[in-house]
Order: C-alpha cells, then structure tokens, then sequence
C-alpha cells in the first residue's frame, strides 16, 4: 500500500512533546527493546530521533528499529521517497 506524504504525516506524527529537548510533532520509531531499556528510564516517555541517537551515543541504524507496523511504514515510505528499492 503507498502513502502520501500527508497520510504519513498524520498516521506517524505524535501530539506528544521529546522528554529531552521539547521538539513537538516529531515522527515516531520505535527501536528494538534492548536498545530503548538502555536509554529509558523505564517510564512513559516520549524521545525523538535526535535524543535518542544522543542518549545511546551513537547514530540509529536501520538494524536498531523493532519489526512493528509503524517502523515498517517508516522504512517503506522513506524508500519510496528516495527512490531505493
């Protein structure tokens, strides 16, 4: 199935602030539970990309993101989007 950009937008982008820095509206990951137990603090929070690159000290990779619906819908739309297959 192909999304448009809005459609993306709207089913990926949370009404919920980063606990770190504030940013509002960012795109939802969600990494593999190992990875999120190093950098959480075992409550409900929200991180975006950006903060939780910072809290694990290094850049996510593609290997880092949990099979779910959400993280394949980010992989399939960024593919499309830049062309990859």
């Amino acid at each position: 199935m192909k999304y448009t950009k809005q459609q993306y937008d709207e089913a990926h982008n949370i009404l919920y602030g980063c606990n770190d820095c504030g940013q509002m509206g960012f795109t939802m990951i969600i990494i593999k539970d190992n990875l999120w137990r190093k950098i959480s603090n075992f409550q409900k929070e929200y991180l975006c990309f950006k903060c939780m690159e910072k809290r694990l000290g290094r850049k996510i990779t593609i290997k880092d993101l949990k099979k779910c619906f959400i993280t394949n819908q980010i992989i399939a739309y960024r593919k499309l989007k830049i062309g990859e297959k």
